[in-house]
This record gives structure tokens, sequence and C-alpha cells, in this order.
């Protein structure tokens, strides 16, 4: 097994992530951080490293998982989704149902709140009121707001 195929199986293990399909120059560049931090030259040393250092996973976990977010990050998007895909999906909708939209790696959460900001002055025209839900999700529990806990 080669050190980077190590180092994803070590992460999914221990984070349950999957990193092997991420941007190859971007992971490289993560690891090699760490590597440089703890001051190992080969990749093959670090990938054994982690096998007896666990809390080296959690910190390569987390210098992966870069929170890259703001309000309307990426405009042409969201001119795509407000003027094509929310008129497509309107045509089509069954007017009972909720419109449901689920964004994965929401970081802190600014891609969330720029749809339903999308969603709002959309449908603000209405004049029939239409149920919202949003579910926004991160694999880095560091990025979410913290949740009461009971």
């Amino acid at each position: 097994t080669s050190g980077l195929a190590q180092i994803f199986q070590n992460l999914k293990r221990k984070n349950y992530v999957d990193f092997s399909q991420y941007k190859p120059s971007t992971i490289r560049r993560r690891i090699s951080r760490r590597m440089s931090v703890l001051r190992i030259e080969r990749l093959n040393d670090y990938a054994t490293y982690l096998e007896s250092h666990p809390e080296e996973i959690n910190a390569l976990f987390a210098e992966i998982l870069i929170h890259v977010t703001e309000f309307f990050r990426d405009g042409k998007a969201f001119e795509v989704f407000s003027k094509r895909i929310l008129p497509n999906y309107l045509r089509e909708k069954d007017s009972g149902l909720p419109f449901r939209v689920w964004v994965p790696g929401c970081s802190t959460g600014e891609e969330a709140y720029s749809i339903a900001i999308s969603l709002l002055e959309h449908f603000g025209d209405l004049s029939i009121p239409i149920q919202i839900n949003i579910f926004a999700t991160d694999v880095s529990e560091s990025a979410l707001p913290m949740l009461e806990r009971s």
C-alpha cells in the first residue's frame, strides 16, 4: 500500500471520511504542512507515524477540512439556482409538499443562509405560501454551531 493510501485508510478508520477523491493538490499540500510541522520528510514515514499517533490523525483531519465559506460564495451557481433551477422546479412541484434543500459541506452556515435568502426572495413573490426545509451538514463538528444536548 502506498503511503497516501495508508493515510487515507487511517483517516477513514478514525473519522469515517474518505478523502481519496479530494482534490489531489489540496490533499498533498495539507499533508505536507503537517509533515513539515513534525519535521518528517517522507510520505511513507508520515503514514507510519500516523499508525502510532492517533492524535495526529485528528490534526490532519482538521487541517484538511478548510472552512472556506462566505455568503453567496459562488455567484454563478446562485444565479443558475435562482434563474433556472427554481423556476423549473416550481413548474413541476406538487404544491402540497415542502421545498427541501440539502446543503452538504456547509461549514459555518453561510451557504445555507445564502440558499435561504435566495428562496425567500424568490418565493416572496408567489401568492401561495411554501414551506421551506433546509438541511445543512458538515463532517467537521467544530464548524457547526453547538447544539443543545440533553
